[in-house]
């Protein structure tokens, strides 16, 4: 599948509401910008450190921790305050730290797993009823190729992105037929300050993927991952004939509420 842009134009996001979390700096700061550019009502969080360029960029800035749901609740509500709706959400925010699985610090695995995929889940469940209430809502997370190329030394991200990429997957079946969409987008080789690479595109290259994936039709894709205007297959896709072989939530079995 790709991603037609000449369907989606720039200006299917005048006038949305999009928030995006980790603002205030790289892809999230660049994200910002360049949605407001496009006029876009843009909702930014980031920790207190970063709300400087978050302020710059978005209509709406505020300090927000994605790891604790009550402060994203409390943003989510600052924003229906001001917006009254949400549109779009960026998940963003994510961070990476270094090391073998059997040299580094147990606790550093689990920060990255609490920002990277837990701080993903609870922004999604802050704007879910908003967006089931509006019939409409479309969401586009960050996800990386390196959950599929495994690159050494890097076990927290390289996992907590594969884990991005199963919940949205998941979350979208979830969501069918409530006029939200979800997608996960790859922003490629990047240069930020958490990976200055020296052959790396601006931050500002994912836009014009994550714009499309924020603009989507209702018949748009839905649980899949996209870089640049293709679609990249993280984990092996299923038939529709094998899902309904082993997985029983496919079949009609009824599932926990």
């Amino acid at each position: 599948m790709k991603l037609d842009d000449a369907q989606l134009p720039a200006e299917l996001v005048r006038g949305k509401v999009v928030v995006i979390t980790g603002a205030g700096a790289g892809i999230g700061a660049a994200l910002a910008r360049c949605f407001a550019a496009d006029g876009a009502h843009v909702a930014g969080c980031d920790l207190p450190h970063a709300l400087s360029a978050a302020k710059d960029n978005c209509h709406l800035a505020a300090s927000c921790d994605v790891t604790k749901p009550d402060e994203l609740a409390t943003f989510v509500e600052a924003v229906m305050a001001k917006f009254g709706r949400i549109d779009g959400l960026v998940a963003n925010a994510g961070i990476a730290v270094d090391g073998r699985f059997d040299a580094i610090a147990w606790e550093d695995i689990e920060k990255v797993f609490r920002v990277n995929i837990f701080g993903v889940l609870h922004a999604i469940r802050a704007v879910a009823p908003i967006m089931r209430a509006q019939k409409y809502g479309r969401i586009a997370v960050a996800a990386s190729r390196n959950a599929q190329t495994c690159k050494i030394g890097r076990i927290g991200y390289n996992a907590s992105k594969a884990a991005v990429v199963s919940a949205v997957g998941t979350i979208a079946r979830e969501l069918e037929g409530s006029g939200v969409l979800i997608n996960s987008y790859i922003p490629g080789l990047t240069i930020t300050a958490m990976r200055p690479l020296p052959d790396g595109q601006p931050p500002e290259a994912c836009y014009p993927t994550v714009r499309r994936l924020v603009s989507l039709s209702a018949d748009g894709p839905n649980g899949r991952t996209f870089f640049r205007e293709d679609e990249i297959h993280i984990l092996q896709p299923l038939s529709d004939a094998l899902r309904r072989e082993i997985d029983e939530t496919a079949r009609g079995t009824p599932t926990p509420s």
